[in-house]
Parts: structure tokens; sequence; C-alpha cells
């Protein structure tokens, strides 16, 4: 053998020798490293190939069967024949892949490192098949394929052990009837128990993948499983949404079932997005991509990328996978082959952008599937998170956030943020679906503009990337506490009470049991109390039955209990502990204030409280009856107070009599206090004497002894204390207690009147006696000084007339000066008495009266005529004045000098002096009306009219000067009383008289008007000639 000879059979030693050490290397590689992605991928590497040999102008066909009974699995297609190149490189474990630039057809890879993992079903595999050459006849192939071998010789045994079976090939029989639909090519391979489940596992992959395999590797027209009796077909027919828009159907046949899979694809420049859709009543609806499906195509998936943060499938013939193609490189680099991913990429996202467009124009639904696993967490060698974040995920985010895709409960599509970047949707969160079910709830009454419609919260729960759209409880309740007060809460909630909102929020913040503990903690204030206000737990305290008009007392008092105390309309629940505030405490707050500052406002409230059953006490009336007498309207009308105790007056009443005490005294006498109670002196002793009674009887005795505050009225009226008066036995007539104040000691101002009943000690008690007493020492001592005094002589004559009429008594009461009662006689008055006796006997001959008691008659008749007379005047009332037009008290005491007008009005008191604010309003409505009425004339000109009175203007009228009278007409007459207003209507100058009432035009009262509404049809002249 010649060095040519020994170089070339070394040469073939090397090679054989190579490529066994590759095929050793790899199947140790794959025995070793036989996971889940390996144990998937045999079926897209078998896939791969029936697509790199499909005819140009005809699809493969491709037929799967899985037995397990006789345990094989056959993969046959109906693709171009083997040639000799690739049925050797199979052998020899040879890559046929290719990269091309143009566009054109490239194949993915065939029977290189990919088809290697075929081998994970069975080490041995037997290929069926057709050889054609050029010029060559179609010959049928089998060979046994073996990668058992453990090492180099034995491997190179195994393919040897191919190429001799190859060796045959040209003395076997031609193919004469080659049919190319017909599925020539098979892969037949011997399972065991793991080859089953492995296959199992690649049939199952396929499923999950094969109608978005078929839409987007046009090579394969359909698919059949044999095993399941199921065909997957894509149709030819597409639907063209745009120019790079279409939707593809794939047909699923299983026996007599048939389903329909709508796939639409985007494309630009060999890249394409994928993703199902269906079509509901016209409308495309995506649908959820499954988590097992891988997010990255190379014509097939690249198992590994399920991950992907992408929501749809992006497809490209020119991406670079990894070797093993469980993804592609995808980071800041210069390498050509990532570059070209890079680029792909940035085309899917241009590709995204637009469809995401389209779509929410569209109005697509489930546009939340949009966002889906843009946030997935994937840690790949092959990806940079950082590049990923920066070039595609945050881009879609922001295109997101600024794309109407959110169906409002309001009925709405929104974006999520608006154009200056502030929130316009809230997705209602928590990871409990039933709380999240429920803030969705709770909030549509609130923010309906601003809610995802009900059915697609849970989606937008899960593909929302960030916290700061998520409508959180917390998010909640910081809305909830910026609004302060529950009436700002009800101006913002619709067909719901703010008070049923707040109890289902705190339903809520119970049943999810955690949120709660921040309201516990005083974290925020959104516990309304019971002015409405929002607070937080510790300021609050449990009502227990307060009763509300001791919080009113206590209002006043300006302790707001209603700021310390739960809303009673609100439920917080159990978890939110209060402590509690009651009944006891609120009269113990107001007894404590009004012990160091007396609030006269709070008292007198307290005092209206009153309870309507039978045993409320007696003496709250009595109190409220004195106190509303004596303050008036300083005391309330009377207010229902449900629970009481007689604790809650027990120290106001004190305040309240010692002030009633204060302000009685303060009147000074019973003239004044009739005044202030509106009554007679009669009435007012009644009034006064029930009031000491009342004193007396409820220990409030102190005070008629009070030497500062006198109250107890003497027979004067005059006030005093209890230990400067006598009581009056009753048995002294008046007339000696005057004859006694006549001579100087008025014995009325020591005794109390009679018509106040108090009991006084014996000594402290005047009867006749002692009168009688005073009156004999003072006339002795008066007359020993003064005896020609003409008042005393006056005192004298009455006591000599009292001493005729009362002659025993006189003798009992007076013995020493009714026995020298001579005395007390004057010469001179005698005569003069004598006189007038002697004209009284005249005048009763002169008018033929026979005896005083006919003259006193006489006189009581002639003075009833002169009071009916005076009844017949009328009372001035604000009517009256209206229709005179008086306007003043200066122009009213005008009219009283008049006598024929104070023959006919009753002159008014000082009180109803403030009847003018009234009739001076009226008046004044009146001629503004008028005035604004011929404003609208244009005959009249009064833009600047002459007062002459208060009722009468001069204004011109059609160029000439005419004079108006002004009256208002709410009362249905007019009483033409000033003279001023007789002389402007007797002037030569023309006048109109005008009226105006509130509700109807302004009238003119023409001469024809009056004599219709007077009635006149007679007018004297004998005056005006």
């Amino acid at each position: 053998m010649v060095y040519v000879d020994k170089i070339y059979e070394a040469d073939k030693k090397a090679i054989n020798h190579q490529f066994a050490t590759k095929i050793l290397y790899l199947m140790d590689d794959l025995r070793l490293n036989a996971n889940e992605k390996n144990s998937r991928r045999w079926i897209w590497e078998l896939l791969q190939n029936a697509k790199d040999v499909s005819y140009e102008n005809n699809k493969v066909s491709v037929r799967i069967n899985l037995d397990k009974t006789k345990k094989i699995l056959e993969f046959s297609h109906n693709g171009k024949p083997f040639t000799s190149e690739n049925i050797t490189f199979l052998l020899k474990q040879v890559s046929t892949k290719e990269r091309t630039k143009n566009g054109e057809n490239k194949e993915t890879g065939k029977f290189g490192t990919g088809f290697l993992t075929t081998h994970l079903l069975s080490e041995i595999v037997v290929i069926n098949g057709i050889l054609k050459e050029p010029d060559e006849p179609y010959k049928q192939v089998e060979i046994k394929l073996d990668r058992s071998g453990r090492d180099i010789d034995t491997i190179i045994k195994s393919v040897e052990a191919s190429f001799s079976q190859l060796k045959k090939i040209d003395t076997s029989p031609s193919v004469e009837d080659f049919n190319p639909n017909k599925l020539n090519t098979v892969f037949t391979y011997d399972l065991d128990e793991r080859g089953i489940e492995i296959a199992e596992q690649g049939l199952e992959d396929l499923l999950n993948n094969i109608i978005f395999t078929l839409t987007l590797l046009p090579e394969i027209k359909s698919i059949y499983i044999e095993n399941l009796n199921t065909k997957f077909e894509l149709e030819r027919e597409v639907i063209k949404l745009s120019e790079n828009i279409a939707i593809n159907t794939v047909i699923e046949q299983t026996g007599d079932k048939r389903n329909e899979y709508k796939i639409l694809t985007i494309a630009k420049h060999n890249v394409t997005l994928a993703l199902q859709i269906e079509e509901i009543q016209n409308k495309i609806f995506i649908k959820e991509i499954k988590n097992t499906i891988p997010k990255l195509f190379c014509h097939f998936p690249l198992i590994g990328t399920e991950s992907f943060p992408f929501p749809f499938i992006i497809n490209s013939p020119y991406f670079n996978p990894t070797d093993p193609r469980n993804g592609v490189y995808l980071k800041d680099s210069n390498e050509e082959k990532i570059i070209e991913n890079v680029t792909i990429m940035s085309i899917a996202l241009e590709l995204y952008c637009d469809l995401l467009n389209y779509a929410s124009k569209h109005n697509w639904g489930k546009m939340y599937l949009f966002a889906s696993s843009i946030n997935s967490s994937i840690h790949e060698d092959w990806l940079s998170n950082e590049w990923l974040k920066k070039n595609i995920t945050d881009p879609i985010k922001n295109k997101l956030l600024n794309t109407p895709i959110v169906d409002t409960l309001k009925g709405d599509r929104i974006s999520i943020l608006d154009e200056i970047g502030k929130t316009k949707v809230w997705f209602p969160s928590h990871n409990n679906l039933k709380i999240r079910s429920k803030i969705w709830e709770i909030s549509s009454c609130w923010i309906p503009e601003k809610l995802p419609v009900q059915e697609e919260i849970d989606n937008w729960y899960q593909v929302m990337w960030s916290d700061k759209y998520n409508l959180t409880l917390k998010v909640l309740t910081s809305s909830l506490q910026e609004r302060k007060n529950i009436d700002y809460l009800a101006s913002e909630l619709i067909d719901i009470a703010a008070f049923d909102w707040i109890n289902l929020y705190f339903e809520i913040l119970n049943e999810e049991g955690k949120f709660i503990n921040e309201i516990i903690g005083d974290k925020f204030a959104v516990i309304p109390n019971q002015k409405g206000h929002f607070k937080k737990r510790t300021e609050l305290n449990y009502d227990e039955e307060i009763d509300e008009e001791l919080k009113n007392v206590l209002d006043i008092l300006g302790e707001d209990y209603r700021e310390r105390l739960l809303n009673r309309k609100i439920h917080v629940g159990d978890q939110i502990l209060l402590s509690s505030k009651n009944q006891k405490d609120a009269i113990n707050k107001i007894n404590e204030i009004i012990s160091y500052d007396i609030n006269l406002e709070a008292c007198f409230y307290t005092v209206s409280l009153f309870n309507f059953e039978d045993e409320f006490p007696k003496i709250r009336n009595d109190i409220y009856d004195f106190s509303k007498d004596i303050f008036k309207d300083k005391i309330h009308d009377k207010s229902e107070i449900l629970n009481w105790s007689l604790d809650i007056w027990e120290n106001i009443d004190k305040i309240v009599i010692e002030y009633l005490v204060n302000e009685i005294s303060n009147y000074k006498n019973i003239e004044t206090l009739s005044e202030v109670l509106n009554t007679d002196q009669i009435s007012t002793l009644k009034w006064l004497n029930n009031f000491v009674s009342f004193l007396n009887e409820n220990q409030y005795d102190y005070h008629v002894n009070n030497g500062d505050k006198p109250i107890l009225p003497n027979q004067n009226g005059v006030f005093h204390i209890k230990d400067n008066l006598f009581l009056d036995d009753g048995t002294t007539e008046d007339f000696l207690k005057d004859i006694l104040r006549e001579l100087g000691l008025d014995i009325r101002e020591n005794l109390l009147s009679k018509e106040i009943f108090l009991k006084l000690p014996e000594n402290r008690t005047k009867n006749q006696t002692n009168i009688a007493e005073d009156i004999t020492k003072l006339i002795i001592e008066l007359n020993r000084d003064a005896s020609e005094d003409e008042d005393i002589k006056q005192v004298h004559k009455k006591i000599l007339i009292w001493f005729k009429d009362n002659q025993d008594l006189a003798k009992e009461l007076f013995p020493e000066l009714y026995k020298n009662k001579h005395k007390l006689y004057d010469d001179t008055e005698i005569a003069e008495s004598m006189e007038k006796a002697i004209k009284y006997d005249e005048i009763m001959d002169k008018y033929d009266i026979q005896d005083f008691n006919s003259l006193e008659r006489i006189l009581e008749v002639k003075l009833s005529q002169i009071e009916e007379n005076q009844e017949y005047k009328q009372n001035l009332t604000e009517e009256i004045l209206i229709q005179l037009g008086i306007f003043s008290q200066t122009e009213l005491d005008a009219a009283f000098s008049n006598k024929l007008f104070s023959d006919n009005f009753i002159h008014l008191s000082e009180k109803d002096r403030i009847k003018f604010e009234f009739v001076q309003k009226i008046i004044n409505r009146s001629i503004k009306k008028v005035f604004e009425h011929l404003e609208t004339k244009s005959e009249y000109d009064v833009s600047d009219p002459e007062e002459i009175s208060k009722t009468i203007f001069s204004v011109t009228k059609n160029g000439e000067d005419i004079y108006l009278i002004i009256r208002p007409a709410d009362y249905d007459q007019v009483i033409i009383y000033y003279d001023s207003e007789k002389d402007i209507l007797d002037y030569e100058k023309d006048c109109e008289l005008w009226i105006a009432d509130e509700k109807s035009p302004p009238q003119k009262i023409t001469f024809g008007k009056m004599l219709k509404i007077t009635g006149l049809n007679r007018i004297p002249l004998k005056k005006i000639i």
C-alpha cells in the first residue's frame, strides 16, 4: 500500500472518529440532561424536518401515531424524497441548516443536533422513505439508525451498518408509481415505558401549540394524530382586517366533531404577532394564551420561552435561537446575531402598539389581555432583564397607560392615565377574590366612571403590574379620610346613603380581618362621629343611650359631646373596640362645667326639657312656667327628653331659681313685674304668691329672706325681704291704714301683701288694735304740735266720720280719742260743711233727685255714654296706615292734630311703633315697582324724578311735567288723607294716581275707574263755582 492509500485510510478513520465522537458526546449529553424541555422538543424537530422538505407549491401533510400497545411511534409526511446528501448527513449527524437574508425560503435546520433529541423516544429509529437524485430513479430506502452505542467504535460500527444498507440501493427495484401526495417518509421509534411517557409529553405540547404552529408555518397543510383520530388543518380562506392584520382559521376534526380556532396575526418584515380570538355578535374578543405555550417562535415554538414577558406570540424565521432552542439572545451586545434578535423585537414592539391602537379603536373585548404576562419574572442566560425592561416592558406599559383600553362601569372606554398623567382608572385589588369583588361593589356607588366593568375586575387584578393603580383597602380608606365628613362623602355617592355605604365599608374590613388593624391602630380617621366628621378610633366613644337633648346642653356649654361619640347609624363591627360614654357621664359633665362656669343659655335650655309621661315631676313644669314668664324668648319651647333622671336638673335648677329671684328682685315692685308679665297687678300678685309658695315647698325658701334680693311685696307693691315685713291679720280696714299713712306712718310699707301667703312668727303679725294704737299716738302728738295744719284737720274729719259710722268699734279701738272726739272738730269747717249741704239739697230739689243713690246712678249713665262714643274709633293697623299712606311717627302725630282724624282713630301705643317699618317697606316697594313699569313706557321720562312728598313725584310725560301719586294696592283701598295729595289732584297741572301690589303689574287709576269703583254719580259744584 502506497502512502496515498495510507493517507486516505487515515483520513477516513479520522472522519469516522470525528462524527462518532460528536454523536457520542451529543448522546451522552442528551442522556444526562433528559429534562422536560428536551422531552418536549422531539415533536418540533420532526415537524421542522417535514417543513424543510415541503414542495414549493404543495404543503406538507403530517401523520403521527402513538401505539402504546405495540409500543411504537410513527411520524410520517409527504414531503420531498431524501437526497443522497441529506440521508448521509442524517447518518453522520451533520446539519443542513442554512441562513438567508433575502426573504427566500430558509431551512430551519434538518437532521442536525436538534434531530438528535428525537432519540429520547428511542435510541434506535427505523427510517423508511424514497431516495431521489436528478436523473436517477426513485428508490425505496429503509435505514436503521442506531445511536445506542456507548463508545466510539460501537458508534462507528452502527453508522457503517447503516451505510451498508444504502450500498444496496442501486440493486434494489425502482419505485415506478411514486405518488408525491402519499406519506412516503416514515420515522418509526420503538418505545420503552420512558419513551411512551416522552411521546405523550411531546404530543401534549403539540396539541397546545398546534393552532399557532399551523398559522405561522404555511409549509405544513395539516397534522393528523391517528391515535386520537384528530386532524388539524389550516383553512385557505384568510380574513383581512387591514393591510397587515389577518384572521386565520384552524379546523380541528375529531370524528364528527368539528372545532374552529381563530388566530389573528399582524405582520411586518418577517415578524409576526399571533393571538387567539373569538367573535361574539360581530365583536372580536381576545383569548388568553395558555401559560404552557411558548411566546417565541422560530417557525416552531422555542420550548422554554413560556414565561417571556409578552402578551402574544412573536414569530420570526430570522430569530437566532440558542442551541437547545429554548430562547433567543436578547441583550446589549454588538454580536450580529444578537443585533438581529433585538431588531426583530423592536419590530414586534411596533406591531404590538399598532395592534393595541387598532383593538382599542374597534372596541375589541378583553383588552386587559394586552397587559398579560408583561410583568412575568424570567431568569435565563440568554436574556438580559435590564435590556428587556428598557426596550420592551417599559414601552409596553407606557403605551397601555395612555391608550383607551379599560371598559368602565359607566360604559366608557378610557385610558388608565389622562393627558397630564393623573390616574383615571382604579383596579380593585386584594388577594382574596371575594374581598376584591366587594371593594368593586362598594366603589361602584362612588366612582363608577373610574372602575372597570365587574366581569373584568379579576382579570385586571391579574395583569396589572403596578400598585399605583390598585384600588386597595388602603387606597379606599385614604380617599375616605380625605373627604373628612359624611356630607362630603354623601355628595359624591350614587344611589346609596352615606351611612349605609360606610357600614358596608366596615363589613368588608371586618370580613377581611387584616387591614382593620390600621383603623384600630389609629392610622386613619374614617369613623364618623355624631356630627358626621371622620375620626380615629381612640377619638371616639360608644354612645350608650345618651339623650340627644343632653348633648345639646353640652354643646351650649362648649363641650361638643357629639364630636367624641360614635355615630349611632354606624356599625364598626366587633373588632374595633371603643370605650363608652353613658347618660351619667353626660350629666356629670354638665354639672362639672356648670359648677365653675355658669352658662345661662345652657341652664335655660335644660329647663325646657320635658318628658310627657305621667310620672314626669310636676316641679319641672312649674320651673319652666316661671322661667318662661320672666325670661320670655330666652326659654326655648318645650323639647322632649326620652332618657331622663332628676339629677339632670339638680344643679341647674338652683341656678335658674337664683336667677329668677334676682330678676324678680331687680324689678323692685309689683307694678314693674306686672309690665313684664303683661298682666294686671292682682294677677301678678297671684303669680308671685305661687312662686313664693314654690320656693317654700321645694327647699328654696332661703331666697325669700335674701337681704340683697328682696322679692316679697309689701301692701304698696314694693319688694322686701321677709325679716322686714309683718303679716296683716286681715282685720284692719284700709281706711285706717290710709289714715295712718296720712299721719306720716305708711303701715303698708311693713305689711306683707295680703295675696302672698307666708308663715311668720306670731310677733310678726299686725292687727287693727296695733294700727289704732299707732293712729292714737300720732294724733295726740300732732295735735300738740300743729293743731292748725290743714292736713291734720282733714284727718280729723275722716276719723270723725268713721267714728260716726263705726261707733262700737271706735269705742273699742280708740277709747281715748273717742272719749275726747270733740277735740277733733273745727268751727270753720263745721260752717263750710253746712253750706255745702245746703247747696247739695238745692241741686237735688232742682233736678228732682230723691237721694244720693239716685244721683250716683245718673252719673254712671252719663259716663257710660262717653265710653260708648270712644268705642266707635278704629284701631290703627298696618293695613290702615298703608291705605292712608302714613309712613312715620311724625306723620301720624301730625294726623292726630286733625280733629276729624283723632275722632275716628285710636292713638298707637309705644309698643306698636314698629309697624312703620313694614308700612315703609310696602310703600317703597310700590314706588319702585311703578317707576320700573314707567321706564318701559316711551312717553314717560322718570330718569330724574322730583320727590314732592313721600308719595308724590314730579316727572315728564310727552315732554310735559306731570305729578304722580303712588300708593300700595295691597289692601283693596286707597284713602286720600294728605292735604298735599288733595292739592295736587286739584292742581291745574296733570296728575295721575298709580297703584301697585306685590304680584300684579302697576295700574293707573283714571277718573273713569274712580267713578265705577266708588259708585259716584253726582258731583256738587257749589264750592267750585
